[in-house]
């Protein structure tokens, strides 16, 4: 539309990579590269889809991270045993955590397919998922199905993703 109506920019931009776009939108994406002046990418593997499935030429492709991490947050010394405490998770056993929003891109369905054959070889693991989203009902059903108990946890959104990781 931008093309269309005169405006010298036209920008897009490039969120996630998901196997399952339906081709049509690839084309789609394909077409208008040629009067795209700009595509934002927020990762290198986003930008390397960019360059390699759409074919935009790599001068195109502007990369702003926007999964900007702090890292100071991770370089605190966190208390292990009281965060697992709160979590009743014992001291000495094995924490799995998955952090991300509750879509089928982010592959928990997969995480708790795994947790049986993970429970086999480690009997003192315990998991977690960290995140919302559309699937959340589903996942939890899963697990009832798999009689996982109190061995996967669901947390939802939380601030303290650094304090968890480093607990686990």
């Amino acid at each position: 539309a931008a093309f269309f109506a005169g405006v010298p920019i036209v920008v897009t931009e490039i969120q996630n990579i998901i196997p399952t776009l339906p081709k049509k939108y690839i084309f789609t994406d394909r077409i208008l590269r040629r009067i795209t002046d700009g595509c934002i990418s927020t990762t290198q593997a986003v930008t390397d889809y960019a360059k390699q499935v759409i074919g935009f030429p790599p001068d195109k492709i502007f990369e702003v991270p926007t999964n900007a991490v702090d890292s100071k947050r991770f370089k605190t010394i966190t208390d292990r045993r009281r965060i697992r405490q709160e979590l009743g998770i014992p001291a000495d056993s094995k924490l799995i955590i998955n952090v991300g929003r509750l879509v089928k891109q982010k592959g928990q369905e997969v995480f708790i397919n795994a947790i049986p054959k993970v429970l086999s070889a480690e009997l003192k693991a315990y998991f977690i998922i960290v995140g919302s989203g559309r699937l959340e009902n589903e996942l939890k059903a899963k697990s009832a199905k798999l009689n996982l108990g109190k061995r996967l946890q669901f947390l939802g959104e939380r601030k303290d993703i650094p304090e968890l990781l480093m607990a686990s």
